[in-house]
């Protein structure tokens, strides 16, 4: 009798699987959000996500397991950049171009539309998206456009990164999305946030951030 994790590999690998049938399917843009909704999630490293979502801007914030420190981003979809609070920092924030992995729950580009499956309750079609950087990587998604499981191949093993384990569709405040004018913005490019690891403050904050949608 097969264990649970084995079961849940197996199932996994089972989303992965390719085959000719599956390279000539057609490409077609991700489902993007239609509404409002709010998710809890949890990463492949084990932290704890609340995300809303409203008018083309999320709201992350991520707790890392066993860490006494929570980071809130503020993500702009279409303008593609990162407002990243500093909770040492409360007047300073750091605006960033944002690395495209970090759109957890609204991902943007072109995939092949595989199967349906069902997380967190939900029924959603599982989507093989193109030019994925860090292996073969399938996400399920909603019809109405909310990413609620991403799953990743690399060197034969499939882990699942990202999924979604409670969802709510409701209107969402849009005041939680706004920064306040008594916060400092600082504009840096990821060369320079590198740099800024060491700092105290912040390289707390960097090494334990958003759970970029890699395998390693």
């Amino acid at each position: 009798m097969p264990s649970t994790a084995q079961a849940q590999n197996a199932r996994a690998k089972d989303d992965l699987a390719t085959d000719a049938a599956i390279l000539n399917l057609p490409s077609e843009p991700l489902p993007l959000p239609t509404g409002d909704f709010a998710v809890k999630a949890r990463s492949m490293r084990g932290s704890d996500m609340d995300m809303a979502y409203h008018e083309g801007m999320l709201l992350v914030h991520v707790r890392p397991p066993n860490k006494d420190i929570q980071m809130t981003g503020i993500i702009k979809l279409k303008a593609g950049r990162m407002v990243m609070l500093m909770p040492n920092l409360p007047n300073m924030a750091l605006e960033m171009a944002l690395p495209p992995q970090y759109a957890v729950t609204a991902l943007k580009g072109t995939g092949k539309k595989l199967g349906a499956s069902e997380v967190a309750g939900e029924v959603c079609h599982l989507w093989l998206l193109d030019k994925a950087k860090a292996g073969r990587t399938i996400s399920c998604i909603t019809p109405d456009g909310i990413a609620l499981r991403t799953q990743m191949e690399n060197k034969g093993a499939v882990r699942t990164v990202y999924e979604v384990t409670q969802l709510t569709r409701a209107p969402q405040d849009p005041s939680q999305f706004e920064i306040s004018e008594d916060v400092k913005l600082i504009k840096v490019s990821r060369e320079t946030l590198g740099g800024l690891s060491s700092l105290p403050g912040i390289g707390r904050l960097l090494s334990n951030g958003l759970p970029a949608l890699s395998p390693d």
